[in-house]
């Protein structure tokens, strides 16, 4: 938790995330104080989330976009008047965890059947498959197991896909729960190997 760190912001403020200067509609805003979680919504017809009658604290605001952490920081409410003027308008860039080219192969590193799935967190479209060829744009990847198939948790990752870049591949390893850099501590999916 943030103590007196990050931007001072009054208890009324807008949540824009932006992907390369297109702003993204339908973020969830979380805000916690480490004891309480409030969730807030964007309006279904702009990219804005509108968080509203925060008390004065220190938080740690995360952005979701289809099911993916696409930005959080620290910020604090301040007691009494003071604050930015006026409503707060804050902008935050689109966190990428990879940059790939058009042609994305995934290997998934399990046996058996997963379900792979590419959403543009633009237009909402959904490419499924192990091999695709993606138009550019940013992309949640979700790995998820199949009933019957081996368990893990189902795996979460913001991409960037550009043209001109060499084709991609993702390599990931089961992990049984032992942890290990991003894997977390239940049986799990870990990214051991990218190029493009």
């Amino acid at each position: 938790m943030c103590v007196n760190s990050g931007p001072e912001f009054q208890s009324d403020f807008t949540v824009q995330i932006d992907a390369a200067g297109t702003s993204v509609s339908g973020a969830k805003v979380e805000i916690g104080d480490g004891r309480n979680l409030r969730q807030f919504t964007a309006v279904e017809s702009n990219a804005l989330t509108s968080v509203n009658g925060l008390p004065p604290g220190n938080y740690w605001l995360t952005a979701i976009v289809q099911g993916q952490t696409v930005a959080s920081f620290c910020f604090h409410v301040k007691p009494g008047p003071g604050g930015r003027g006026g409503r707060t308008h804050v902008k935050e860039t689109l966190r990428i965890d990879r940059n790939l080219g058009n042609r994305v192969t995934v290997n998934p590193g399990v046996v058996g059947p997963t379900r792979i799935q590419f959403t543009n967190l633009l237009s909402g479209s959904v490419t499924h498959g192990h091999d695709v060829e993606l138009p550019s744009g940013f992309y949640v990847l979700q790995i998820d197991p199949v009933e019957g198939g081996v368990e893990f948790e189902p795996l979460r990752m913001t991409v960037k896909v550009t043209g001109g870049l060499p084709p991609s591949s993702l390599h990931f390893a089961h992990r049984d729960g032992s942890g290990g850099p991003g894997c977390g501590s239940g049986p799990a999916l870990c990214l051991t190997r990218s190029s493009n």
